[in-house]
């Protein structure tokens, strides 16, 4: 209710705001600190930056064109030009990283796979820090998918604990 609010009276923009709602349920300090440094306004101020280049520029362009028939030219072309490049190569950075965000936010998903009994579920229990799957002698224990969040190396990771592989006329597996 209070980032509502503030979003709508100015105080935050809608950047901001979305920072609110991935610090609250962040796991690791990474999501912590990036979701901080969003509420400060580190991409906003990037984003505004840009913005702000484009218009300068676009001004000039527009000048340029009101003055022409005086000539009278207000724009150096190639810094326009530079600054454009520029532009675009900083936005396709900006744009390149917008796939990393979902799975930084919600978990990284790794799948525990291979021949049945090769320790998969140990790895499972032992990564997670707790006995969350059946671990036996007994080939074919593990049949559903168990899934924790584990934060390693200050990255969050869903653990996939997987079935098996091998052969087997038994329908349920």
């Amino acid at each position: 209710e209070f980032t509502r609010r503030a979003f709508l009276n100015g105080k935050l923009d809608l950047l901001q705001a979305e920072a609110v709602a991935d610090l609250i349920p962040s796991r690791s300090e990474l999501q912590q600190k990036v979701a901080r440094e969003q509420l400060a306004g580190a991409l906003s101020r990037r984003i505004n930056g840009l913005a702000a280049e484009m218009l300068d520029l676009l001004g000039l362009v527009e000048a340029n064109i009101d003055f022409i028939e005086e000539g009278i030219e207000t724009i150096d072309y190639d810094g326009a030009v530079t600054l454009a490049r520029s532009q675009r190569e900083r936005l396709t950075e900006l744009l390149a990283s917008v796939p990393l965000t979902r799975p930084f936010r919600e978990g990284y998903r790794v799948g525990i796979a291979g021949p049945v009994n090769a320790g998969k579920s140990s790895l499972f229990n032992r990564l997670v820090g707790e006995n969350r799957a059946i671990v036996t002698e007994v080939p074919g224990t593990t049949r559903d998918v168990l899934r924790e969040p584990v934060v390693l190396g200050g990255l969050l990771f869903v653990l996939q604990d997987t079935a098996g592989l091998r052969e087997t006329a038994d329908r349920v597996e």
